[in-house]
């Protein structure tokens, strides 16, 4: 599909969204494919890093190249944009310069981008992401060694600013290049917000971006009672072994050590500091974003368009602002498929805790999983505000941007 076709397509999916058509006739244009469940650092925040499965390397959880081949063949021709990355880490899977391979020959007209820990250390492997176009999203978590190692769990800093560097120097050779810069803030690395402007300025980074640890939703009474109710009390001599059962399993529950979101901090040293943070994101020339409402500086949302008012791409973007507008575009728009081709509407909900199945590319065809009855039904719940997974009400009520 050519670039005018895949411009069509956007237009029909916007029209659809517009209109409340929850049966479709475009196809999604922007899709996220899960290379691997994989990861080499043990990140404090990350759920996974608290899930025993995960505690060493699983060739399972790798995308074989044969599936993705599938997968490409599927869904790519009418894709703006494919974000190749997951719940895990892309570039330590064993199949990734053969996928990259595979992802040459639509590079015409597909971005590829991934967010990525930068830490694998292998140079010939970034410069052909660079010269291939990828945009790189740097997920950096610490301004200075002290604070990335103490979150990045596993990582080497110096190894971070040698990939960097590395990155940075291709970038040059190829006449421009996309590196991006993604910081989880929370109670460690908030007070560094303006340093995270310094090192990306360095290394010709062009954008920031500021995400929020979410809530711990790990003590949620809906996920919480079930845990327990498999476990059930067999009178008070049976009470320590209950104790101990409860506690193991909700430890296996996804969630963090402690609070380490930032909804109980005082807003006036946030805002402080996100001012200082713009004041230097101005001087270097750098676009700065924050995806958590709680960062509005007069804490409301700022006035929003009707989102039917706008056009295709204005409306779009206007539309990621989902905690203004309290709807979603992603379910008209936008495929995700894990490791194992299981599909799911959203990048958001990939993890093993809020995962939304929709259908596995091995067992059903794209058009039966883009517009079965679960597809429909996520359409129109989150076409009225309404939607029924705590990972979608969270954007519902926080997220401004991707």
């Amino acid at each position: 599909m050519n670039s005018e076709r895949i411009e069509e397509n956007k237009r029909r999916a916007w029209d659809a969204f517009v209109s409340g058509d929850l049966t479709l006739k475009s196809k999604p244009f922007r899709a996220s494919i899960e290379i691997s469940r994989n990861c080499d650092l043990k990140c404090i925040m990350c759920p996974r890093s608290r899930r025993p499965e995960y505690r060493v390397h699983h060739p399972e959880f790798d995308m074989t190249p044969e599936l993705f081949q599938e997968i490409a063949c599927e869904i790519f021709p009418h894709l703006e944009e494919a974000h190749l990355q997951g719940l895990g880490e892309t570039v330590i899977s064993p199949h990734w310069m053969r996928i990259l391979e595979l992802c040459k020959p639509f590079a015409p007209t597909t971005s590829f981008s991934i967010v990525t820990n930068l830490n694998r250390k292998d140079d010939e492997m970034w410069r052909e992401m660079v010269g291939m176009g990828f945009k790189i999203v740097f997920s950096c978590d610490g301004a200075t060694k002290g604070t990335f190692e103490a979150i990045r769990r596993g990582s080497c800093f110096e190894r971070i600013l040698a990939n960097l560097e590395v990155v940075q120097e291709a970038m040059r050779a190829n006449g421009g290049g996309k590196l991006h810069f993604l910081v989880t803030l929370q109670k460690l690395n908030y007070e560094e917000m303006p340093l995270f402007i310094d090192l990306a300025a360095r290394y010709g980074a062009e954008q920031v971006g500021f995400l929020s640890v979410q809530e711990d939703v790990s003590m949620n009474p809906c996920r919480v009672l079930p845990a327990l109710a498999k476990h059930p009390i067999r009178g008070l001599a049976a009470l320590p072994a209950y104790v101990k059962r409860c506690a193991a399993a909700l430890a296996k529950l996804p969630g963090r050590p402690g609070n380490l979101g930032l909804h109980d901090l005082p807003i006036s040293r946030l805002m402080e500091l996100k001012k200082r943070t713009l004041e230097r994101a101005g001087m270097a020339g750098m676009a700065v974003t924050f995806t958590d409402a709680f960062f509005d500086e007069i804490g409301k949302s700022p006035a929003a368009p009707p989102l039917e008012s706008l056009g295709c791409e204005e409306g779009i973007r206007e539309s990621r602002r989902v905690a203004v507008h309290h709807k979603c575009f992603k379910p008209f728009s936008y495929m995700v498929v894990n490791y194992k081709g299981d599909v799911g509407p959203c990048c958001h909900l990939i993890s093993d805790g809020s995962w939304e199945q929709m259908g596995n590319l091995r067992e059903s065809s794209f058009d039966e999983i883009w517009n079965s009855k679960r597809y429909r039904e996520i359409r129109k719940t989150h076409l009225a505000g309404k939607p029924d997974n705590p990972a979608c009400r969270w954007c519902f009520s926080h997220r401004m941007d991707e």
